[in-house]
């Protein structure tokens, strides 16, 4: 009785402290750093909480950010401006990523009108407010220009001392002179093979040729071999988005095959609010260069798909055999007690 009570106990207690390790990594996610935006009059949206500013042309104003640093120790930030971008899946980023691309006017761009400081430090316990200066073009400008600050707080490093962990935080920025109603514009760039969150693709570049938002985009495209009307791969999205003047590099991933060296079609179809429509037509190539690229992407796609289900199997294993064993465990007991019960019941009726 006393060994399967430890048994027991052991399993519930290994099982809680799976729970609470992952309660804890939760909660240690949570860092208590609290950003807040002290907005503007010229506040446009102020239901929001990023800098949402009506602007006129040669404008400078400061803005302010309050970081407040809730822990025992000091936080020093490095600060981050970026511009507004589409990633490949048609998610507008105010975050750094070098590989997305833009075609912003020069001097139009939000790194460009915005100044700060590079650093900051929050004394532990303590509030302090970071000063920006927003500095508008001379000329009036119709749409928006955005983009983002980031604060980014080291948390950890080796003891060689290079960087580990980092936490980030975000404040987004869009200035708009005008309520002109930028018409949608999109152009197709040239398609080409290559590679997006490390799976080989057919990229189709769209090209974003205004200062607005695009909202509600959906692509759809087909692929045929030159002079033949044979599809051979197909994908379409929708409900995507696209920032001002930013490129959309829309990947057509293969699955199991790849395409062979050779001439190709692609049929690009696109809508977006507004009624907005627009297709394409063009050719492109596939060298022996790039069926080399798509084959070495894909064979370390697959390799990460084994390797992937055969962690999932694992844990199935392990989840399966310690229900079984708890459960097993459980009806022990139970019989055991029940047992125990009978025996007791029996000798009263002895005595008796």
């Amino acid at each position: 009785m006393l060994n399967e009570n430890k048994i027991i106990l052991g399993v519930f207690i290994l099982i809680l402290s799976f729970t609470f390790s992952i309660k804890g990594l939760a909660d240690e996610s949570q860092m208590p750093v609290v950003i807040k935006t002290i907005l503007p009059d010229n506040q446009i949206n102020k239901e929001v909480e990023y800098f949402d500013l009506k602007m006129t042309p040669l404008a400078k104003q400061k803005v302010k950010i309050q970081v407040s640093n809730m822990t025992e120790e000091p936080i020093n930030f490095k600060l981050r401006y970026s511009n507004a971008k589409t990633t490949s899946n048609g998610v507008i980023e105010y975050s750094e990523n070098g590989e997305l691309k833009l075609n912003t006017p020069v001097g139009y761009s939000f790194t460009e009108i915005l100044s700060g400081p590079d650093e900051l430090n929050v004394p532990a316990k303590k509030t302090e407010e970071v000063e920006f200066l927003i500095s508008m073009p001379e000329k009036i400008y119709d749409g928006s220009i955005a983009g983002g600050v980031e604060f980014i707080q080291e948390t950890s490093k080796s003891e060689e001392g290079a960087l580990v962990a980092q936490r980030s935080y975000l404040v987004g920025f869009k200035m708009s002179e005008t309520e002109t109603k930028v018409a949608t514009s999109i152009d197709l760039g040239k398609t080409f093979v290559g590679t997006k969150n490390y799976k080989s693709a057919i990229v189709v570049p769209l090209i974003n040729l205004n200062g607005e938002y695009i909202e509600e985009l959906s692509v759809s495209t087909e692929i045929m071999q030159k002079d033949d009307k044979t599809i051979v791969m197909k994908d379409d999205k929708q409900m995507m988005r696209m920032a001002p003047f930013s490129t959309l590099e829309f990947p057509i991933y293969f699955e199991e095959t790849i395409l062979d060296v050779g001439e190709y079609v692609i049929k690009v179809k696109i809508e977006a609010e507004k009624d907005f429509k627009k297709e394409w037509e063009q050719s492109f190539n596939v060298t022996k260069k790039d069926y080399a690229l798509m084959n070495e992407y894909q064979q370390l796609w697959h390799k990460d798909i084994e390797k992937s289900s055969k962690r999932k199997v694992f844990f199935l294993v392990v989840i399966t055999i310690v229900t079984l064993l708890v459960s097993s465990l459980i009806v022990l007991k139970y019989i055991s007690n029940k047992k125990v019960k009978g025996d007791k019941n029996g000798k009263k009726k002895k005595y008796k």
